[in-house]
């Protein structure tokens, strides 16, 4: 059954490897991955040539516009460089894995993850280099204390480049680890959240409360329409009580607790009832759910992870008010007298405050209508840019008691009172 199952295994990753392929143009090598990610997020124009002998490209932006580098991406990060001393670029941009030493790598794997990232100044690296004697080449010994100045990510070290909260998030799409601490406290990654798909690849729809036989004439209640997906979370997880956490492109948005994580998941959030879309079922199933489905479709890395402990009733509330999760909040509703936000985007909550309706569709052109000028690239690139909390212009209506409840970017625009 083995090899069986070898040779599964090795079907799927050719399939992986030529999907990879297709996005970067080249090869799904490590070097060419490497190269390809640090080209989007770090503005790299790449050679023509992936054999160019110690240039990968130049950056074409910011204080290094025009420095060649040298990209690396190493599974783990072990305080060794290869280094082409007749072929030298200006800056080695390195992209590592967790902590690691020279052990022996038999029968263990080496996953890409990028867990930190640095940037090496080669000419001052070199005279360094020289000045202790260090012979150059492949897996040159490079001093800790230089690793750390040159870091620029997870932490800002090195002032010769200084990340962007964009790229922050960005790189953070790459560090799968299986641990992250929140607060101190240990949470292991359980699984990515995967609804389950059609033949087409799609993520499956479905409304449930169409197979429900409403004999009793019960109202969906305000999360009930859906739509909603499926899906599960290893078996392994029966029984085990803790607090979980749901982090989405590397930020936490969601901590809840649970005597049973398995069941809360597999038999709560994944698997919607036609019974709890109605008044009296569980509306947080329901919420999460749909939210996770957005998160999905947009193509966002939606991850679960856990903390398991017994004192549940004090850590999660703890967790909750410090780290503050934008699907945690509550945003209470106001009578439109709230004067708190004063943008220039605050028009968007008086007009929704005049409507009578619950629910308010606009085109784009009706909403720059209403706010008197146009609506920035990112309201028609970003769906992010639409969130209910994270932005200061979002309390343009949501301190008028609305909510974003659906975006067509570039077209349309649906806003809800909060609580229908």
């Amino acid at each position: 059954m083995s090899l069986e199952r070898l040779a599964n295994l090795v079907s799927e990753r050719n399939r992986v490897s030529e999907e990879i392929a297709g996005i970067i143009g080249r090869p799904a090598l490590i070097g060419h991955i490497g190269d390809y990610i640090s080209s989007k997020i770090f503005i790299i124009e790449l050679e023509l040539s992936a054999t160019a002998k110690g240039i990968d490209g130049c950056f074409i932006e910011g204080s290094l516009k025009g420095k060649s580098v040298n990209v690396k991406l190493y599974g783990k990060k072990e305080n060794i460089l290869d280094i082409n001393p007749d072929h030298l670029a200006d800056y080695y941009l390195v992209m590592t894995g967790a902590e690691g030493d020279l052990s022996s790598s038999r029968g263990k794997t080496r996953p890409l993850i990028i867990s930190q990232v640095y940037l090496f100044n080669m000419a001052k690296l070199m005279t360094k280099l020289r000045e202790r004697g260090v012979r150059v080449g492949l897996a040159t010994s490079v001093r800790k204390g230089d690793w750390e100045e040159a870091m620029v990510f997870t932490e800002h070290r090195n002032s010769e480049l200084v990340l962007s909260e964009e790229q922050f998030r960005l790189l953070r799409l790459f560090d799968n680890s299986s641990t992250s601490r929140i607060l101190g406290y240990r949470f292991m990654k359980i699984c990515n959240i995967e609804p389950a798909r059609d033949e087409s690849g799609s993520v499956y729809e479905h409304n449930p409360d169409k197979r429900y036989n409403n004999t009793k004439g019960l109202s969906l209640h305000s999360y009930g329409l859906g739509p909603f997906c499926s899906f599960r979370i290893p078996s392994n997880y029966n029984g085990s009580k803790g607090v979980y956490a749901i982090r989405i492109n590397g930020d936490w948005m969601y901590i809840g607790k649970a005597d049973d994580l398995g069941k809360r998941f597999n038999q709560g959030y994944g698997n919607i009832s036609p019974r709890n879309c109605f008044d009296g079922g569980q509306q947080t199933n329901c919420r999460i759910n749909n939210l996770i489905l957005e998160k999905v479709k947009d193509g966002f890395l939606v991850e679960l992870y856990f903390h398991e402990t017994t004192d549940i009733d004090a850590i999660e509330p703890k967790l909750i008010g410090k780290v503050k999760p934008p699907w945690n909040k509550s945003i209470p509703r106001s009578s439109g007298k709230k004067t708190g936000y004063s943008g220039k985007y605050r028009k968007i909550g008086e007009y929704l405050d005049e409507c009578s309706d619950d629910v308010v569709t606009l085109s784009y052109d009706e909403v720059e209508e209403i706010l008197g000028f146009g609506l920035p690239d990112s309201a028609f690139e970003h769906r992010p840019w639409w969130a209910n909390s994270g932005q200061p212009h979002s309390r343009a209506w949501t301190d008028f008691g609305w909510l974003i409840n659906g975006v067509s970017l570039g077209e349309w625009v649906r806003f809800r009172k909060d609580g229908v």
